[in-house]
């Protein structure tokens, strides 16, 4: 997340229970959606990861005062919807915005965290798109992307020790297909409350 100029290391647990809370249900961990978790970051901000760091096991350990407090610094004041065409996002990403966005997974997802692949995602083969090898929808953040390979360049939410070093690479043919990528969102601005107190 940047602001002004300086990059932040937002909790992705602070943003995963908050838009769960919206839901309804933040004791469970059974996914929240694209908007909810916009729409919490917009009205509650986001603590950094130092403050509230990724452990699978904290995902549904309600927040501490201090998280929330803080993240009162960084709310978000603007954001645009991203069209999923694959000029589109590559040129959110050369504007300096990343983008949130939802995934459709499958089975071969799983070999981006294989120590062969280094994080690579591998397009869905079509008997993996009838249903049966379907693991549902996920949320990533894009964060840049390669011409040379084709690719987006992708934080995931699994912590460090998973693909390359928390990140994969997605081929522009699986996040421009409209029909497995969706509801991505560029967050442009955030307000910084620091400075008005």
């Amino acid at each position: 997340m940047k602001n002004s100029d300086k990059h932040i290391d937002v909790s992705r647990l602070f943003i995963y229970y908050n838009g769960r809370e919206k839901d309804g249900n933040c004791y469970e961990d059974n996914g929240t959606t694209i908007v909810s978790a916009v729409e919490a970051l917009e009205q509650l901000g986001c603590c950094e990861e130092s403050t509230w760091p990724y452990d699978p096991t904290m995902v549904s350990q309600k927040l501490t005062e201090q998280a929330y407090k803080e993240a009162m610094r960084y709310r978000v004041s603007e954001k645009i919807s991203v069209d999923t065409e694959l000029n589109a996002m590559k040129a959110c990403l050369a504007q300096g915005y990343p983008f949130v966005f939802g995934i459709q997974l499958f089975e071969s997802f799983s070999q981006a965290d294989s120590p062969e692949t280094k994080g690579k995602v591998p397009l869905p083969q079509e008997n993996e798109k009838d249903g049966s090898n379907d693991y549902g929808w996920h949320a990533m953040l894009a964060v840049g992307y390669s011409d040379r390979s084709r690719c987006f360049i992708v934080r995931n939410s699994y912590g460090g020790k998973w693909g390359d070093n928390g990140y994969c690479y997605i081929p522009y043919d699986y996040m421009s297909n409209p029909k497995l990528c969706l509801d991505a969102h560029s967050l442009r601005a955030f307000s910084d409350d620091r400075d008005n107190s």
